[in-house]
This record gives C-alpha cells, structure tokens and sequence, in this order.
C-alpha cells in the first residue's frame, strides 16, 4: 500500500493538520473541530488522483513526461517490444499528484458546495512514498487508432516493475507521436493507479443519499424536460437558477453508488474471497441481506423484506459500505467513513470496528472520524491483542471466543495513526501496543462517573 501524507492548511476550522495516512487512520475529536473537512479534503485528492485514470479523465493534458517516450517508439519500430521501469518515474507522479492536490484547494468551495471565498486560502499538499506496485498485477491495455485493429499491447510485468509495450497487427504506419502519446498516457494510468488503486467515501448524509436519490434522479430529468422545451436563453437560465442542485463531492459521490447499486456485479469482493469471515460479520451486524431487485433496495431479514425507504435507519446506514465492501472492495484501496457509529446501537460500533479491522487487515486502507467512545476503545484493544501470546491465558481466550473476536482482527500499532482536533488544532495520538492513548472521550467519562458515584453517595 502506498503511504500519503497530506498536509493542509485554513480548511474550514482547521488551521493547519498533518495527516498520515497509516493502514487505519482515525481522527477522533469534538463537535465543529473540523473532523469531516480534512476527510473530505483528503476525499478530494484521492477521488481527482482516481479519476485522472478513468475514461472520463484519461485524455487529460497533465500526464507524466516521458523523457525516454521517443526511443520506445524506435524500439517498437525496430523490434517490436520495448520495456519502461516504473520507479524511476516517481518523482514525475509526485509533481503531478502535488499539481492535482493545489487544483483541489482551489475548489474547495466547489467540492462543499460552499461559498468558494470561505476556501480561498485553502492549501493542501499531498505526498506519495512506497508505492504498491503489486496492485498494477494483471494491468493490460490494446491500444486501438482509430477503427483500425489493435496496435500496441501495454501489460505489467510483476518481476521487473515494468511496463511492456508489444506491437500488434495494426501497428504498421503508425505514427510515432501516437505511439509516444499513449506511451505517457499509459505510464500516467499505471502510476497513479499504483498510487490511489481506488477510493470510496460514506458521508455522515449516506442515510439520507439512500432515501432522496430516486427523486433527485426524477428532479433531474425533469429540469432536462424543462430545458429542452424552452427555446429562450432567459427562459433556459432561469431554470436552471431555479433548480440548486449543489451537493457536498462526498454525498454526490454516495448518491451516485447507490443509484449503481442495482446494476452491479455480485461477484464477491477480494477481500471477502480472502476472508469470508468479513461477509458473516457485516450480514450479522445488519441482522439480515441486502438484494437489488429491478432499480428497488430491499432489506431481507428471513422473515420480512422491506424496501430501504421503510427500513430502519441502521439498516439505511450500512446499505453502501456492505455493497461497497462485498463485491467491490480491494487491496490498495482507501476507504473513507464519516461518522461510522451513525445511528448504530453500542453493540454494532464495536462489531463496526471489528469489521474494519479485518478490512485494513486485507489491504484496504481506512480513514474514519468519529466521536465514538465505543469504537476507539475497540480499535485500542485490538492494537493491544497484537501483543497478546498465543495461545493467551485460558480466561483471556475464553473472553475473546465469547465476544466474537479473532486474531485476525489484531491491528498492527504501527500501522494505525490517531488524530485528535481540537479549537487549539489537530494532534497525534500516541499508539503502542498497549493500544491507543487516552483520548478527551475518557475525560468526559471520568466526569460523568464522577457526578454518578456523587449523586448516588448523596443519597
């Protein structure tokens, strides 16, 4: 997994953070301290990292130069196969993920849906270190020109980190700043995928993205329908004035997979197909199975299917992240929760952390924020079980058989960053493998003991 370290500054209540993101991030912290700022800012980042690769960004200008771009193009000529290293490229990626990083702070304004002069002092610098390139395993592209048959045959080789251009039966003619264009544009994919292989985001509005995504998609159509019955430009600008339809990125993006949801493949995830016990844990959590059934969300739980809309607002709480983790989510990838414990009863935040536990511990990056007292204390004992003998004392195992946890839950403290964001500013939480330090959770709890143990003595 690649390591990021993103460093940001006048974000909305935030100041200045430094924040690395370690295989499982939390930032943990008060109401209004600027907790889901610095996640949906990261959000940004990795999410415009990601769709420079995809076919809607692909064609972009800001690729990664080539210095060698020409002489692949004569070795293809003359013999029909050429050979680019990846690592040497890294400083390349690193300027073009620190230009992407600058176009986001400038659009912070936008990516709130926000006044952009609340940002306009935003500044957010990102750095990539350590890539992953075992994620780029199975890269394969056949460059087409035109309607002509495939020309060039672009594949990953694991032994060499390279990239290996192949001549194909449409390659003869072709010109050499074709072959030099997707040469850059190849090496750009495969650098910025083995940077950011993929990122999905649940926002504290997922409930909500859940229940109003089919109007919004009806609304939609219908401004459609208003603009193309009206032939005056006044008219047209009018309606579209008349229909806001400004959404933080992060909500549009949750409202965006729940419409996909029912066109998506069922085919298990990697992880799930790594760890089954990922499956069982999240259908547990949730009492039942969630199926697509036509464009309509029903929430089975063996004796009653309801639609979402009528389901309770747990249930409408995890519907992205279980289709997001079952069938979608890989190695590599960063995920991104806001407010994990929403509406989730105390028992479900502790399974919550458990799950992403297992999670990380199949490759996925996680950063949560919360205020849940429930889930860093869980996730501090899981660091705490990384240390633990095995087999541990007899009433040590018996402890954990009969709440349900597994050594395959144990979070490596060094893999696991704590932040906490306060009016003075954002600060590490130390980790060790005693777990995660006491945070101002424990402060408000010792009061709360306090006033009880005092009241009760009063009586």
């Amino acid at each position: 997994m690649a390591d990021l370290l993103f460093r940001l500054g006048s974000i909305g209540p935030v100041p200045s953070a430094e924040i690395r993101l370690a295989g499982m991030t939390v930032i943990t912290g008060g109401n209004n301290t600027g907790k889901t700022y610095l996640a949906h800012s990261i959000f940004g980042v990795l999410d415009s990292v990601r769709h420079r690769y995809t076919a809607s960004g692909f064609y972009r200008r800001d690729r990664i130069a080539i210095e060698n771009a020409e002489l692949i193009s004569q070795q293809l000529d003359s013999e029909g196969v050429a050979r680019l290293e990846l690592a040497p490229l890294e400083p390349a990626l690193q300027e073009l993920v620190s230009h992407i990083s600058k176009g986001v702070a400038s659009r912070l304004g936008s990516r709130f849906a926000a006044d952009p002069t609340l940002f306009s002092q935003a500044e957010i610098q990102a750095r990539v270190s350590n890539l992953d390139y075992s994620v780029l395993q199975g890269f394969s592209r056949a460059v087409r020109i035109g309607r002509s048959d495939a020309a060039i045959e672009i594949r990953y080789d694991a032994e060499t980190q390279s990239l290996i251009f192949e001549t194909l039966a449409g390659y003869a003619d072709t010109a050499p700043e074709r072959v030099q264009f997707w040469v850059r544009a190849a090496a750009t994919e495969a650098m910025l995928r083995a940077a950011v292989p993929g990122v999905f985001i649940s926002s504290a509005e997922r409930t909500g993205a859940v229940i109003f995504q089919r109007e919004l998609d009806y609304t939609a159509a219908q401004l459609l329908d208003a603009l193309y019955e009206s032939e005056n430009p006044a008219e047209r600008e009018a309606v579209v004035r008349n229909h806001d339809f400004a959404r933080p990125a992060a909500v549009d993006a949750n409202i965006d997979f729940i419409r996909r949801i029912p066109d998506m493949r069922r085919e298990p995830s990697p992880i799930v197909k790594a760890n089954p016990a990922i499956q069982i844990l999240i259908e547990g959590m949730a009492g039942g199975r969630y199926k697509a059934t036509g464009q309509q969300l029903t929430f089975d739980t063996g004796q009653v299917s309801l639609p979402l809309i009528a389901s309770s607002s747990a249930i409408r709480s995890l519907v992205d992240l279980n289709f997001y983790i079952l069938y979608r989510a890989k190695p590599g990838d960063f995920l991104i929760i806001d407010e994990p414990e929403l509406i989730l009863h105390p028992a479900n935040q502790r399974k919550l952390a458990r799950l992403l536990a297992l999670v990380h511990n199949q490759g996925v990056k996680v950063l949560i924020t919360t205020h849940s007292d429930y889930i860093v204390r869980e996730l501090s004992a899981l660091v705490s079980l990384s240390s633990v003998a095995v087999p541990a004392p007899d009433e040590v195992e018996e402890v954990l058989r009969e709440q349900g946890i597994t050594r395959s839950m144990a979070l490596d403290p060094q893999k696991v960053k704590v932040y906490s964001t306060s009016a003075t500013g954002v600060h590490d939480v130390p980790v060790s493998d005693e777990g995660i330090e006491a945070t101002s959770f424990d402060d408000v709890i010792d009061d709360q003991n306090r006033l009880v143990d005092m009241v009760g003595w009063a009586e």
